[in-house]
């Protein structure tokens, strides 16, 4: 009994030690959880935010007409959009 409870300390000290040197050898930047922002909608088309037009179109208006989303527009021209 005392080998396995010698055993499982082992092991988890080796874990906590190799996380704590990993996150020690990568830059500062990598090293910090990443900022994710992902909205999702219901029942709305994905033309409706003009950066999603201009971004595939190349154009801000859709086929519907004008599409007027400054604060989704001002998030996606920050981040990172997936088409």
């Amino acid at each position: 009994m005392k080998y396995k409870l010698r055993l499982v300390g082992i092991v988890l000290a080796c874990s906590f030690t190799h996380g704590v040197l990993a996150k020690k050898d990568l830059p500062q930047s990598m090293s910090q959880q990443p900022n994710i922002l992902w909205i999702v909608t219901d029942d709305q088309r994905a033309d409706s935010i003009a950066a999603f037009n201009m971004a595939t179109t190349g154009k801000s208006e859709s086929a519907l007409g004008y599409v007027a989303s400054p604060n989704i527009d001002a998030l996606a021209k920050g981040g990172v959009m997936f088409t």
